[in-house]
């Protein structure tokens, strides 16, 4: 059956969806019992009824909603392609080699975890009474960049390759190799036990889904019904991955481990805000140009992390490992994430308000070409949404893999271009 656009169902993947949702956990860790937090995380609650970051974490979310506003409400209607054709299929080419070279990403991923031992780690943890794999698994930890930066070009093309697979046009031989990629990404995903790797993917196709759904008659209902679905797989995959790293007590943890996911980054995010942890570097806006720092092999060829810091200086402090100690020696323990508001802050102080407007307009845009199934739309749209949901990494995205977009992106539309003005001279656009 061939899936047409609805839109009823397409409102749920509107932006303004994943705003309020991000929002919502917002305001939920602002509201969380200080005495529940500190007995469930170990940690002192800096973030409960803090005034400071309400008021800044709040405008920032209203910078956004006025950026979608702007790039969304204009006079012009917001069009959306009934029947989905993919922007791949008059370069059925350069369709099939991308999906030949996610497969070959995704087995070369699988290759780096064996010779590491983390499928020997994972089966030794599925088989076990009850220790976990979490032990064996840091041993992976020294490589752990290799796997992630094969896996990040893949779960970025994701939704474009499930939207062509579900094109009306759609060539049996692509849908093949396609499904072939899904059941080998997820094999490699869940043996890591990585879950934002299986989440990200889900989520992509879960927005196309909804604004092409399979069948004819789908109501909102339905669609409600659907992710609230895929929100419950989602939690039940935290608790089994859960299960497997860390065994018997897995399955008290991960009760917590969500909320420690979503929640706990907004406490850190609070000391920076009120200037109470001084981070390295601030006010260089290191956060928001990090991709361009660590851009794919030009940043490694070129050494624009070393050029980056001649200019201006000491970087902020960049993941766990870098981040832990400092905020060790001010009770944080638990988790040393940051949402993007507190990213902002460090690079702008409160001029990081209006980074969010433009963050607002780049993803009203990217829902347009979604809607109309482009290529720019169909690959940044969902990471944008997701962005959204959790307000992580560098304002849209966690960084720095922007970069890897950016070039995963630029190769797929220079490939299609180049192919279909071989079979069409005439092709200008």
């Amino acid at each position: 059956m061939i899936p047409l656009a609805n839109s009823s169902t397409s409102r749920l993947a509107s932006p303004f969806i994943w705003v309020a949702a991000g929002s919502f956990v917002f305001f939920a860790a602002w509201l969380f019992p200080s005495k529940w937090y500190t007995d469930i995380y170990r940690d002192e609650n800096f973030i409960f009824f803090d005034v400071k970051s309400f008021v800044y974490c709040s405008l920032c979310i209203a910078a956004t909603i006025a950026g979608l506003n702007t790039s969304l409400y204009r006079k012009s209607r917001i069009g959306i392609t009934a029947v989905p054709v993919s922007p791949l299929s008059d370069a059925s080419l350069t369709e099939l080699m991308l999906i030949l070279v996610c497969l070959l990403l995704t087995l070369g991923s699988l290759a780096v975890l064996y010779t590491n031992g983390a499928i020997g780690a994972f089966g030794a943890a599925v088989s076990s009474t009850g220790e976990g794999m979490s032990q064996e698994f840091r041993h992976v930890g020294d490589d752990m960049a290799k796997w992630e930066t094969l896996m990040v070009p893949v779960s970025f093309v994701f939704p474009l390759l499930y939207f062509s697979a579900r094109s009306s046009v759609a060539k049996s031989r692509n849908r093949i190799f396609f499904y072939l990629l899904v059941a080998l990404y997820v094999l490699v995903a869940i043996i890591t036990t990585k879950r934002n790797f299986l989440v990200r993917p889900a989520f992509s196709c879960l927005l196309v889904f909804l604004v092409w759904p399979s069948m004819r008659r789908f109501s909102i209902n339905k669609g409600i019904v659907v992710s609230a679905s895929a929100a419950l797989i989602c939690l039940m995959m935290f608790v089994i991955l859960a299960i497997v790293r860390f065994g018997a007590d897995g399955m008290t943890s991960s009760v917590f481990e969500v909320g420690r996911y979503l929640i706990t980054p907004y406490n850190t995010a609070s000391l920076v805000i009120n200037d109470v942890v001084r981070m390295p570097g601030s006010r260089t806006g290191y956060y928001s140009t990090q991709f361009i720092w660590q851009f794919p092999i030009i940043s490694e060829q070129m050494g624009l992390e070393s050029i980056r810091e001649s200019l201006f200086g000491d970087r902020p402090l960049h993941g766990a490992l870098e981040r832990g100690p400092l905020l060790k020696s001010y009770g944080i323990t638990t988790g040393t994430a940051i949402p993007a508001f507190a990213c902002s802050y460090i690079d702008f102080w409160w001029l990081g308000i209006l980074p969010f407007f433009a963050s607002g307009i780049l993803c009203g845009l990217a829902w347009r070409s979604f809607l109309l199934g482009r290529v720019t739309g169909l690959c940044f749209y969902p990471v944008i949404a997701y962005s959204f949901l959790e307000w992580r990494g560098n304002l849209l995205f966690p960084p720095p893999t922007l970069g890897v977009f950016l070039a995963v992106y630029l190769v797929v539309v220079f490939c299609r271009f180049v192919e279909v003005r071989i079979k069409r001279p005439d092709y200008v656009r």
